[in-house]
């Protein structure tokens, strides 16, 4: 970022030459200001330019962005707390990992042996056959065969 301070134009008039309008020099100094925003712009797009009228706008605009960014820190979530975003899964797998406990491992090897998740539901399923699979113990196995009550199942699949 670059910010700039202070927009009156002093016209400096060397000693024992001879004196122009100033009005003009001061027309020309803002038009070469403007050409240099311009080129600023143009070339270093990136860049953000900020121009204030005193020092005091200057240090209130950095006491405030410094504020911002402390009540910014305050709010975000720890490092240990945050999350990495997930590569897009197969839709049966996030459905069966959504259940507590039950990871995204459990939920493929789940699905290989039973092939969908219809099949994993269907009556002739036993806490048993669940409990095969690593990582699934006693009551995990009855938490995804209790989803058999809320949700109907065709056994044709």
């Amino acid at each position: 970022m670059l910010v700039v301070y202070g927009n009156q134009i002093k016209v400096y008039q060397r000693p024992g030459k001879r004196r122009t309008n100033p009005r003009q020099d001061i027309a020309r100094a803002y038009a070469v200001i403007k050409s240099f925003k311009q080129e600023l712009y143009h070339r270093f797009p990136t860049i953000q330019f900020m121009q204030v009228d005193t020092m005091d706008h200057f240090v209130d605009w950095i006491a405030q962005t410094h504020k911002n960014q402390a009540i910014a820190r305050r709010l975000e979530a720890p490092m240990h707390v945050r999350r990495t975003p997930r590569v897009q899964t197969d839709a049966r797998i996030a459905a069966l990992a959504a259940i507590p406990g039950i990871t995204e491992t459990h939920a493929r090897a789940m699905l290989e042996m039973f092939g969908s998740v219809p099949r994993l539901l269907r009556s002739k399923t036993t806490q048993k056959q669940l409990m095969e699979i690593p990582g699934i113990g006693r009551s995990k196995a009855r938490l995804i065969l209790s989803l058999r009550d809320q949700y109907e199942v065709n056994e044709d699949e």
